[in-house]
Order: structure tokens, then sequence, then C-alpha cells
């Protein structure tokens, strides 16, 4: 007896001070999404590898680690607000397991969010003065906007929020060239290689299609939390049936543009020929698995799979220097 005695205090006791400060950081962190967080970094430091900057390396430093920090950072702001107006849906979509409802209240919510947001904006000016573009400074609390609106006004859920998104998501790829572009001009009064931007314009594209995918795949998966907080997405006035084709539709479009590049390319190189034909048999597996999918689980799954594939399609960035 009091040996159990003893290991009954020892559970109900309260934890030491430093399991609850790694409770609270491990919190913070998993709101951000540090997943697609990472997306974005490789996709960024890949196209930053590839651009191939001018100048020693303190001044790249000071030029694009500060414009990448503050994408970062605005990124996970949009996550965050975005989990926080979507409790009411998620009740039903993520079965009562609400990571957000883990803060004490709704004023800890926008703190956390407005300090991530006024960072990332100073992050951009930063970067934007080292370039003495005072358009670059805009560019991230435009970011900012379009994505509290995409969390707030539920009919940016019917595609129009959608296509901002997959907008935001492509200028991750095309903000760097832009940059090194401005920077150029001002020092050496050159431009990128037209082909250069040509592949960049490309994996852009390619980027904002296969996002634009994406989404339509997570309001399929949500379709019931959406109905409980009336969002009227694309799947519901739609109906699933006709969501689902909208989403084969897309991918077999981009199949064909698939196939076109390849018989481009292929003499130009064969190992990027290769990949592209590896990208064309995710793709078209991907439509597949669409074609005959009913449940949330199998829309989560296919959510996961073109997550797969825009990370692959994120790797054609190192054959840009061999082209």
């Amino acid at each position: 007896m009091a040996v159990q005695s003893v290991v009954e205090k020892a559970n109900s006791a309260p934890l030491p001070a430093i399991f609850h400060m790694k409770s609270v950081a491990h919190h913070y962190l998993v709101v951000l999404r540090p997943a697609n967080l990472v997306m974005i970094l490789i996709g960024q430091s890949l196209t930053l590898y590839t651009v191939n900057p001018i100048g020693p390396l303190s001044a790249k430093i000071v030029a694009y680690g500060p414009i990448i920090l503050g994408t970062l950072l605005v990124a996970g702001a949009g996550y965050l607000i975005n989990d926080h107006f979507d409790r009411i849906s998620d009740q039903i979509n993520a079965n009562g397991a609400l990571v957000i409802d883990q803060f004490s209240e709704t004023s800890e919510v926008y703190r956390y969010y407005l300090v991530l947001n006024a960072l990332a904006i100073l992050c951009g000016f930063f970067s934007a003065q080292s370039l003495n573009t005072l358009l670059l400074g805009f560019v991230l609390p435009c970011v900012a906007l379009i994505l509290f609106a995409y969390s707030r006004v539920k009919w940016f859920k019917l595609g129009v929020g959608a296509v901002l998104i997959s907008i935001c998501v492509s200028a991750t790829i095309l903000l760097i060239p832009w940059m090194e572009s401005v920077r150029r001009d001002t020092n050496l009064n050159q431009a990128l290689p037209h082909l250069t931007w040509l592949g960049y314009n490309t994996i852009a594209f390619a980027a904002f299609w296969l996002n634009l995918m994406r989404e339509l795949i997570k309001d399929l998966q949500d379709i019931k939390g959406d109905q409980n907080d009336n969002r009227p997405t694309l799947p519901i006035i739609m109906g699933t049936s006709r969501a689902k084709n909208l989403v084969i539709g897309l991918g077999l479009v981009a199949s064909v543009i698939l196939i076109y590049g390849f018989f481009s390319i292929y003499t130009l190189s064969y190992s990027l020929g290769i990949y592209m034909i590896t990208l064309l048999t995710a793709l078209l597996y991907f439509c597949h698995r669409t074609r005959n999918a009913h449940r949330a689980q199998d829309f989560k799954s296919l959510s996961l799979h073109l997550k797969y594939i825009m990370l692959q399609g994120t790797l054609a960035l190192l054959w840009l220097n061999h082209l």
C-alpha cells in the first residue's frame, strides 16, 4: 500500500517547469506546419543555389537571408490564423484533436500571429533596403493580407482563395530570381539569361498548378466540416463527383504539358527527360487514385501524394545550371 501511495503521488505531482517549457515550445512549432515550411525552404534554397548570386558571401546573406526568413514567418502566421478560423470545421475534420485549442485564449493566438507577421515584414523591408528596392518591402505584407483574407472570408473558399494561395506558392520560386535580376541590373547592367527565366517560370507555373489541385483535394477531404461551418467550397457547390473530375482534369492537363515538355527537352538533357517521366508516372497514378477516392482518409493520402510530387518537381531546379 505504501508503494502504491508513492506511485499515485508521483503520477499526480505537477511536471517540472522544464517539461512544461518543452511542451509549449513543441506546440508553438507544430501549429506553424514545419513540414510545409521545410518545403518552402528547400524550394527557395535550391532557387538561390541555381541563380548563383553575384557578390561576396556576406552581401548574399544580407540580401537573401532576411527575405527567406520573412517568407517562412509569414507562411507560418498564415497557417496559424487559418487554424484559428477553422476551429468549427476542424471539430469534425480533425476529430476534435485541435492543436490550436491548446492556446489559452484567442488573444494569445492574435499576439502570436501579429508577432510573426511583424517580424516577417521587418525582414522584407531589411532586404528591400539592402537592394534599394522599396517594392520588395510590400511583397510580404501583401501575402499576409491574402492569407488572412483566405482564412477569414468564407466565400474565398469558393475557388478564389485557392487561386490566390497558389499564386503565393509560385511566387516563392520567382521572388529570388527577381531580386537577383534587380541586383545584376543595378551592379552589372545585365539580367538573368532568357533560358534561365524560362526554367523558373515553368517550375513556378507547375507549383501553381499542383497547389491548386491540392487545395481542391483538401476541400474534398474537409467537406463535412466545411458544411458544418457553412463554408461554400467548390466540392459543396459542385458536388463531390464533379469536384473529383475537375481535379482529374487538371491532372491530365498537367500530364499533357509534361509530355510536350519531355519531347522538347530530352535532347538537351537525357537525365532531365527521364526525371520528367517519373513525374508523369506519379501524376497519372494520382489521377487514377483520385478516381477511386471516396473517404476523407483517401483524400488526405492524395494530398500527401501531391505534396511529394510538388517536392519532386522542385528538385527540377537542380537542372537549370546545366541547360
